[in-house]
């Protein structure tokens, strides 16, 4: 559900407030293409995810990078934080399935789980195209549940779909709210 690139990279900020943080990004680099790749992404802004699935928008301060001279290589670049917008996706979770023998990377912009007793949940999810779109029904219909895990130690939820406000119909990106109560495994 993301059409993103892993980066091997490490910050050094600059003082100052989350949000509006300068400072440098020591990138790993395996070739020029690698190279060209990641600046272009930054270039405009982009999304980052951290092993924990945490994101943080980043952009370069001065777009005129020269790439290392050789490869593979370590680059440094100058970044700012920038703040999320509003349809950014804020964490990148991961749903499996037993049944479908399948996993898939959702990427989230609000989650509040559902209960166990019964009380709906919600997660609002990044959908980049229609692809994407499908790719979350399918985990989300699937009769039996899914589990949607967080990689930061807050748990893992058994949801099913109650419904949606996606659309095929409608342009995509899209930010799909889906309501989702607690599966119960039987």
């Amino acid at each position: 559900m993301s059409n993103g690139i892993p980066v091997d990279c490490s910050f050094e900020w600059d003082a100052g407030t989350i949000g509006g943080r300068s400072g440098t990004m020591q990138v790993q680099i395996a070739s020029l293409a690698d190279y060209r790749a990641v600046v272009s992404r930054l270039i405009p802004g982009t999304l980052l995810f951290d092993p924990q699935g945490h994101a943080q928008r980043v952009r370069l301060t001065d777009p005129d990078h020269r790439p290392p001279r050789t490869f593979p290589a370590q680059a440094t670049l100058r970044v700012v934080e920038e703040p999320f917008r509003e349809d950014d996706p804020r964490d990148r979770m991961r749903f499996g399935n037993n049944f479908l023998q399948a996993g898939a990377w959702v990427l989230v912009i609000d989650f509040q789980p559902p209960s166990p007793d019964g009380q709906p949940g919600r997660l609002t999810a990044f959908c980049d195209d229609a692809d994407s779109y499908a790719e979350l029904r399918r985990f989300v219909d699937e009769p039996h549940g899914s589990a949607l895990s967080a990689f930061d130690g807050r748990g893992q939820w058994y949801v099913s779909r109650i419904s949606d406000t996606g659309s095929v119909d409608h342009p995509f990106p899209q930010a799909v709210t889906v309501t989702v109560h607690w599966a119960r495994l039987e």
